[in-house]
């Protein structure tokens, strides 16, 4: 995984240098997509370029999702009144925020439904997967196994959730915050990557 880490790290780099906003970067946001992305490919293979939600791709869609529950968890009216008040939807914001995790549940679901099936069909027709095996492969294996530990599609989804929770917030603002000390400490050779 770690060559696809590098290939998709690089990948995200150039895309921002060929859209020319390479000023004033919210560098965070932005390996925050690419930790997402990361994820995403680790459970889904390279297909998972393709799936968007609401014209957005999926890594982008959930990254923002968690940065909005972690501005929310944060804002006045949680700390006051708790959880509770951020499920009654009273603000508008909390109920666009309520409206993107259910389509995200939704159509991340159906996603893995989708992938699992695929490839059960294809074990079941010869097929081997192509480039490296992913979660979903292996999560398979374990149903196909009967194993006591394999898990539904609902608990795949929340393990998907906790490793894109983990990898956008934690992963991401440690790595954003590396990379800007670097930028500000370090030499022209290193700035140059960043033009």
């Amino acid at each position: 995984m770690v060559p696809q880490i590098i290939d998709i790290t690089q990948e995200s780099f150039d895309n921002l240098k060929t859209s020319g906003k390479t000023k004033n970067v919210a560098i965070m946001r932005e390996i925050q997509v690419v930790n997402g992305e990361v994820i995403g490919r680790l459970f889904f293979g390279e297909k998972f370029l393709e799936y968007q939600i609401e014209g957005i791709p999926v890594s982008k869609f959930i990254a923002d999702i968690f940065a909005s529950i972690g501005i929310e968890a944060k804002s006045a009216s949680f700390l006051l009144f708790g959880p509770k008040f951020w499920e009654t939807g009273i603000l508008a914001k909390q109920r666009d925020l309520q409206r993107r995790f259910k389509l995200y549940r939704s159509q991340v679901s159906e996603i893995i439904r989708k992938r699992m099936e695929e490839i059960a069909a294809n074990k079941k027709a010869g097929k081997q997967p192509t480039g490296f095996k992913t979660m979903l492969d292996y999560f398979q294996e374990m149903r196909e196994e009967g194993s006591e530990y394999a898990l539904n599609d609902k608990e795949i989804l929340d393990t998907i959730g906790s490793f894109f929770h983990a990898g956008v917030d934690n992963v991401g603002h440690t790595a954003a915050e590396s990379t800007y000390c670097l930028i500000h400490e370090a030499d022209d050779k290193f700035r140059e990557l960043f033009r």
